[in-house]
């Protein structure tokens, strides 16, 4: 009676649509968890991946008429959602998007092919004797995902450098600094091992309010318990703030390379300094006329693996 089953065009359609965009999200997450510089991220990621998975099988079930396959993608996307939204720092709306999202694919569902729908033609139920050798797979890609997880965590452990290794200090030794960012003052006037105080007190002598371009004006730079926090004001009619959300990591990314790609050494000797009072780096951009707000942070970790890079590039 199964071979008898058919579904609407649009529900075959959205099936293979999911299953292609969670294959790719899959390879997404395995280069994320190699390339990002903090404990936390791998973690993420690492977690996402293993989800990532699930929606895969989840989205192979349903295509095998298992109502089971629609509860496990519903579980997995819940889950690199709030990872996220708490993890990530996203936008909390991204909640609501996944509840009315699951509410638009269960009613895709119910359209019907030749009177009956596809949700009604499914069954649930493990049904080990049919699927036994899928399942036994994705546990075992799940087994190897651990594995990478662990490899990925102990790799940076093991690499990451450390506030009193040597090599954050012969890197800052190393960089012709150009006071363009930050005006650096003489350290004599500071406790040599008081690093967050020297931070705090560079910071000072940033001229302000200071044009970073693209409709961006930073108003105010802050040290908190966490980061370097540069309060950037946006022109809303240059920058929309919700696309700014929605596109966080490519920020993130484009960030990063801006600080990779300076010439001035400007922006790698406050990274250092960063590094040094053991502080990340956040970007709190609000729009200046509706005062929404997106915070975009560079760990600690990840200005650790900055340095790394940066290193690399002078030597070479």
């Amino acid at each position: 009676m199964e071979a008898l089953k058919e579904r609407h065009g649009c529900v075959t359609f959205w099936l293979w649509t999911i299953l292609i965009v969670n294959i790719a999200m899959f390879f997404y997450y395995v280069v994320a968890l190699f390339t990002t510089g903090s404990m936390i991220g791998i973690v993420g990621h690492g977690l996402s991946l293993i989800m990532s998975l699930g929606c895969i099988l989840g989205s192979i079930l349903l295509m095998r008429w298992n109502k089971l396959g629609f509860f496990l993608f519903l579980i997995c996307q819940a889950v690199v959602v709030l990872l996220d939204v708490f993890l990530f720092h996203s936008d909390p709306y991204l909640i609501v998007s996944l509840i009315i999202a699951m509410c638009i694919w269960r009613g895709i569902l119910q359209m019907k092919r030749n009177g009956v729908s596809a949700w009604k033609n499914m069954f649930i139920g493990w049904d080990y004797q049919h699927c036994r050798h899928l399942y036994q797979v994705f546990l075992g890609l799940t087994f190897i995902i651990f594995l990478l997880i662990l490899f990925a965590v102990v790799n940076n452990a093991n690499s990451g450098t450390q506030r009193e290794d040597s090599e954050e200090y012969e890197l800052l030794d190393s960089i012709a600094i150009d006071t363009v960012a930050v005006e650096v003052i003489d350290s004599e006037q500071y406790d040599e091992d008081s690093d967050l105080a020297f931070l705090k007190q560079s910071i000072k002598h940033i001229k302000l309010p200071m044009n970073a371009g693209n409709g961006v004006l930073i108003t105010n730079v802050y040290v908190d318990s966490e980061n370097l926090v540069y309060v950037a004001e946006c022109d809303e009619d240059i920058i929309d703030i919700d696309l700014l959300k929605e596109f966080k990591r490519v920020t993130k990314e484009n960030i990063i390379e801006s600080i990779l790609s300076d010439e001035s050494g400007a922006m790698a000797f406050t990274v250092g300094m960063c590094c040094n009072a053991e502080r990340g780096i956040c970007y709190r951009y609000v729009g200046d006329t509706s005062g929404k707000e997106c915070l975009v942070v560079l760990t600690l970790g990840e200005l650790r693996d900055l340095l790394r890079k940066i290193r690399k590039t002078n030597n070479d």
